[in-house]
């Protein structure tokens, strides 16, 4: 390889080290993406969680209510449903989140392999 194929060469790997070094931050920010989407996830549970037992409560006062109370446990057995709805939902959408952190993180991994590879090359040729 004659001087100025080397050079070329030498310019093309520290050109794609700083693509990885770019991509890395990129990579950073999708980590802390996925990790507000997560804490989401445990809010939304949390709220389900708690508006399910609302309804529960509200089923209570409708029976202790009586007659009046009726239509009072319409809305509480639609607001129960909601909950169970809203929890099935997150439990759907965990094992979506969980599938692509998995893939994330093996992606993350193997990336960050391949940028220490060619910063090792780059380094050598220097």
């Amino acid at each position: 390889m004659n001087d100025a194929n080397a050079k070329i060469l030498e310019n093309n790997l520290e050109s794609i080290l700083s693509h990885f070094v770019t991509s890395e931050k990129n990579v950073d920010e999708l980590s802390s993406s996925l990790a507000k989407i997560e804490k989401m996830i445990f809010t939304v549970r949390d709220i389900s969680t708690k508006t399910d037992l609302l309804s529960l409560n509200a089923s209570i006062e409708a029976v202790r209510a009586g007659q009046s109370g009726k239509g009072f446990a319409v809305v509480a057995d639609e607001v129960a449903r909601l909950a169970e709805k809203t929890q099935d939902s997150i439990s759907e959408i965990e094992t979506a989140v969980d599938s692509f952190k998995d893939g994330f993180e093996n992606f993350k991994e193997f990336f960050l392999k391949s940028k220490e590879l060619i910063k090792d090359v780059v380094d050598k040729n220097k």
